[in-house]
């Protein structure tokens, strides 16, 4: 076997805390956003809005550049 690297978290390594919510809201404030799991959110009961993604299109009326590449 080789001394290779393995990928991802260390063994024990975790993602997630526990913080309380009265500390969480004096440091960012209550109306700050705050990144949480869906997962979560619907264990709670929260209802989570699916937001529509949105998707660009290319311009093609712009002017295109001319360059030359050289060594």
């Amino acid at each position: 076997m080789t001394n290779k690297p393995t990928r991802g978290r260390p063994k024990g390594a975790t993602s997630f805390t526990r913080v309380r919510l009265c500390d969480l809201i004096n440091h960012v404030g209550k109306e700050a956003p705050v990144v949480v799991s869906k997962k979560w959110l619907e264990q709670i009961g929260f209802e989570v809005e699916e937001k529509a993604i949105e998707v660009l299109t290319p311009v093609s009326d712009e002017p295109k550049i001319q360059f030359n590449v050289t060594h």
